[in-house]
């Protein structure tokens, strides 16, 4: 999907007709995905420029305040200067009023999304395929939707991470194979599988994760199933 620029609101032209036009025009592209089931990249792409426009908005009442007032007179009876209100910078009302206009729509949709991703995450199972190791930052996921026989592999690894918010955890994947499932082909038949061919982990950690809900791989599931798996596995 064709991102919005992270700098559509201050770049060029700043009129509140035209912004709306880009921005109703991004919108409409994230319904389409959204229409589809595809969250990724949309939804975070919405978070980032909703919080963008806070930051904004913000740097704006901060500068607003800080413009200096012409002197208008002298009070004499009670000694002080008076000075007149300032007509607001009409670049800067136009940009206040695009940030107004944007804010709840950018906000709508992220909750449009989040239903989404909730409703999703909802039907989504995880278990361990056979023993686990102490150390499980390390192995592979499994995903099965159930209706089908087809299970794709992608080794995992997870390593904590220093972020604006404190210690935080990034997960890194890569594709195994895919494998389908049958009479002698089970969760641990796989696991076997990938034990052989990859001789550098002899004892990986192996979880399944299902759903019935038959969405996009890479824009949904994919995406959704890594952050339910950092709660869930309490790592």
């Amino acid at each position: 999907m064709e991102t919005l620029n992270k700098n559509w609101l201050t770049e060029g032209h700043i009129d509140f007709e035209y912004k709306k036009y880009i921005l109703l025009a991004y919108l409409q592209k994230v319904k389409e995905c959204f229409d589809k089931t595809k969250l990724y990249p949309p939804l975070s792409d919405l978070i980032w420029h909703y919080k963008n426009l806070a930051s904004i908005k913000s740097s704006y009442e901060q500068l607003d305040s800080g413009f200096k007032k012409e002197l208008e007179s002298f009070d004499v009876k009670d000694l002080k200067l008076v000075y007149s209100t300032r007509q607001q910078e009409e670049w800067l009302k136009e940009m206040n009023d695009i940030i107004q206009y944007a804010t709840p729509l950018l906000q709508k949709n992220i909750y449009e999304g989040k239903e989404i991703y909730d409703l999703i995450e909802k039907h989504l199972n995880l278990d361990t395929v056979g023993i686990m190791p102490v150390n499980h930052s390390e192995g592979y996921f499994l995903f099965h939707y159930i209706k089908s026989k087809k299970v794709p592999a992608y080794y995992y690894s997870v390593s904590k991470i220093h972020t604006a918010e404190g210690l935080g955890r990034a997960i890194y994947t890569s594709y195994a194979g895919t494998f389908t499932l049958g009479i002698n082909r089970t969760y641990e038949s796989i696991k076997e599988q990938l034990i052989k061919t990859n001789k550098e982990l002899p004892v990986p950690a192996v979880y399944s994760i299902q759903t019935e809900l038959a969405v996009p791989f890479n824009e949904t599931l994919m995406p959704i199933a890594k952050r339910f798996f950092l709660r869930k596995a309490n790592l």
